[in-house]
């Protein structure tokens, strides 16, 4: 039976009436030995998806990934993708997508895409790829799978250039995101006055 995994997205605690539980602010509800078929009826947890409260992953056993048997019902999100063993030679990819406006600029600060703790799998980030609309010279966007340019980088794309596609030609492998109590998805801006578009391709690992 698989697991079900509920992140928090929002500043306040959520009642999940489908599974009659509480998903905590910065704690994951997990949920274990739960059926695919399931889904459709999860009503309540439908409505949190569409607003943007709350993520959703499934995580089928290592019996039921390798039975052949698990097909998609009626549609089919990033979420839902089949993990891979680290190393599988064929996965699906994902692409995490963000926009991030100029601020007030002369200071670092965050653009999060997923907070601390509530990385919804473990990930390996295959390439990142930049596009610059507001530019700062000798600025950069970091990938970093903590807050405040702590953590691990995956990618450094230098805004000091003109505006424009941007990547970082120095990374010489692909990096392993895990998750944990610190661990999110974050652009460390080290100027807030940039702005622009970020795309990040990854896989998902077991």
């Amino acid at each position: 039976m698989a697991t079900f995994t509920i992140t928090n997205l929002t500043s306040a605690d959520i009642y999940i009436g489908d599974f009659y539980a509480t998903c905590r602010v910065g704690t994951p509800l997990v949920l274990t030995n739960r059926s695919v078929d399931e889904v459709p009826g999860l009503r309540v947890t439908q409505e949190q998806l569409a607003l943007g409260n709350i993520s959703f992953s499934i995580t089928p056993t290592t019996d039921e990934e390798a039975s052949g048997l698990m097909a998609p019902t009626n549609s089919v999100q990033a979420q839902d993708f089949q993990r891979v063993a680290a190393g599988d030679a064929a996965a699906p990819v994902q692409v995490f997508f963000k926009a991030f406006a100029a601020g007030a600029g002369g200071a670092p600060d965050d653009v999060t895409i997923f907070a601390a703790n509530a990385l919804p799998y473990k990930m390996r980030i295959l390439d990142v790829i930049g596009f610059v609309s507001v530019n700062i010279a000798t600025h950069t966007v970091d990938v970093q799978d903590e807050a405040a340019g702590a953590g691990t980088a995956a990618a450094s794309l230098d805004y000091g250039a003109a505006t424009g596609r941007v990547v970082d030609t120095t990374v010489t492998g692909t990096t392993v995101y895990d998750v944990g109590a610190t661990k999110g998805l974050f652009l460390y801006r080290s100027d807030s006055g940039v702005a622009g578009e970020v795309l990040i391709y990854a896989r998902r690992e077991s």
